[in-house]
């Protein structure tokens, strides 16, 4: 039986990874996580381990981190075999060429990662299993994908004890679940519709799917017995895009007494009855995407075209009556966005008088189809890569042209709540003075209060954990810029390192049309 590990540089909880070691478990192998915030030297936590596998699950934007962690691990270990996967990898899948990476999934890992574990332990062909980039004698072979996990008790349920060792996350006050997995809707400025572009051409299936209650009921009851449960956040996309199965899970919900939760809605769904249930149920409050409150930039440009005021206030008012509080999406910095349609998502927002309001600069990742709009329409120089994502995520600059009041879109991003929730700062000599100053650390700082407001609440279950927090959050502030300048420096290095091993391959090699493959060099 195999030893395998999974990392991150993020010291949060991966819920596919979850449901990966529940899978390789119940087949015999030992599984742990190291999450490098957590672990006071993080190769000498993998030592004590000693793994023959190390996977890394990561999103868009993580790239550089898996390059950097997998050559650590490479330079510290003989053996160990690398995996990347997760849900980066259907979009971009190049760190194949680099020679830390030894495997890359694509698409589901339940039975993807089972099988080339079970093929490498028994030298068996990895040609026949769906979903692999691999390489072997020199070439690399990209087989055909994965299909999608439609039936979810075929497995067992997510390995809840997992992340567990880890104190900040065990005492946690919320923890979260999925019920889910995609998203039905066609978001622009989300990488979702992109995989579903992928699945249909692919015939792969809808990429959303909807579990059964019961499952999650069950790990609910299972974490709330062992590790305490005083709030559930609902991961899923949209908690409401079935109506018969959330009606019928939200009676399960009631019926077992569950702990309040939090979730992801659409207005257009929105029904009273649904609403009703969510109050029984325990619902606290709703996080509910608009993003913009300029009906042209919803239908043409975030392809919300469902999306009107009416059925967002009336959304609102149903949930306001019974006693939900509403939080909002709101994105900033759309292609040609000017000041005075920003303005009317500050209106909107101000008329529905919502509890919170969560915004943010948009980020043209390169899995969205709002990025490939605006690269053709000359809003954007150069089509982005996964390396850009942290200079793309940069909260003091955009990468759009031709959009000339973009700094005051940024500026209004950070300043939301505050003109929101004050008529005095709204006049618009003062609003315009606020505005016209070039993007700083002072707007970001104000930026993120209340969401650490949010925090001591809902999170931090004593003093010392209040002081933690706070104190993390004004370093982070501090720090900032210097981060942000690693972070793109090691995006860089990256991104040239897997150019390089790439073009020697392209270059010792053409492409085999009558295999598919590529042969690349011994570049070790």
């Amino acid at each position: 039986m195999a030893r395998i590990a999974f990392v991150d540089n993020m010291g949060v909880e991966k819920l596919g990874i979850l449901y990966l070691s529940s899978v390789l478990k119940q087949e015999g192998h030992q599984v742990d996580v190291f999450l490098e915030p957590f672990e006071p030297d993080f190769i000498d936590a993998l030592k004590s381990f000693q793994p023959d596998f190390v996977g890394f699950g990561s999103f868009i934007g993580q790239e550089s981190e898996v390059v950097n962690i997998f050559s650590r691990i490479k330079s510290s270990f003989k053996n160990v075999i690398t995996i990347q996967g997760g849900p980066s990898t259907t979009i971009y899948s190049d760190l194949i060429y680099h020679p830390s990476v030894d495997f890359v999934l694509k698409g589901d890992g339940e039975e993807t990662l089972l099988e080339l574990i079970h093929g490498v332990e028994t030298n068996a062909d990895l040609s026949i299993i769906p979903g692999l980039f691999w390489k072997d004698n020199g070439y690399i072979h990209e087989n055909s994908g994965a299909p999608l996990v439609t039936n979810f008790d075929d497995y067992p349920p997510a390995d809840r004890d997992l992340h567990m060792k880890y104190s900040h996350l065990r005492h946690s006050r919320t923890k979260p679940f999925l019920m889910t997995r995609g998203c039905p809707y066609p978001c622009t400025f989300c990488g979702t519709a992109t995989l579903n572009k992928i699945y249909k051409k692919e015939k792969g299936g809808p990429h959303f799917r909807y579990g059964v209650g019961e499952r999650t009921i069950a790990e609910l009851e299972y974490v709330k017995e062992n590790y305490g449960l005083e709030w559930v956040q609902f991961h899923d996309a949209t908690f409401n895009a079935n109506r018969k199965f959330v009606m019928e899970f939200l009676e399960l919900y009631i019926s077992k007494k569950m702990p309040p939760f939090i979730c992801n809605i659409r207005s257009e769904n929105i029904k009273e009855e649904v609403v009703k249930l969510l109050k029984e149920a325990g619902c606290d409050r709703v996080t509910m995407g608009i993003q913009s409150g300029n009906e042209h930039i919803r239908k043409t440009l975030s392809a919300r075209r469902t999306q009107t005021d009416e059925n967002i206030f009336y959304a609102c008012s149903v949930l306001k009556k019974y006693g939900i509080r509403v939080h909002i999406d709101l994105i900033f910095g759309w292609p040609g966005e000017k000041i005075e349609q920003g303005w009317e998502t500050i209106d909107l927002a101000r008329k529905i008088k919502v509890y919170k309001v969560n915004r943010n600069v948009m980020i043209y990742y390169p899995d969205s189809p709002i990025t490939e709009y605006a690269y053709k329409n000359k809003f954007l120089e150069k089509f982005p890569d996964v390396f850009d994502v942290p200079k793309l995520a940069n909260p003091f600059v955009s990468p759009l042209l031709n959009t000339p009041d973009i700094n005051k879109l940024i500026n209004l991003d950070k300043l939301a709540h505050y003109f929101i929730n004050s008529r005095v700062l709204s006049f618009r000599p003062t609003r315009n003075i606020l505005l016209n100053v070039k993007p700083n650390r002072l707007y970001y700082f104000l930026k993120n209060l209340p969401a650490l407001k949010v925090a001591l609440i809902y999170d931090a279950r004593n003093f010392k954990e209040k002081v933690r927090m706070i104190y993390g959050y004004i370093k982070s502030i501090i720090n900032i810029k210097c981060n942000q300048i690693k972070e793109e420096a090691k995006a860089n290095k990256a991104r040239e390192e897997v150019a390089l091993y790439k073009s020697i391959a392209m270059s010792y090699h053409s492409e085999k049309k009558e295999t598919g493959s590529v042969q690349i060099a011994a570049y070790d």
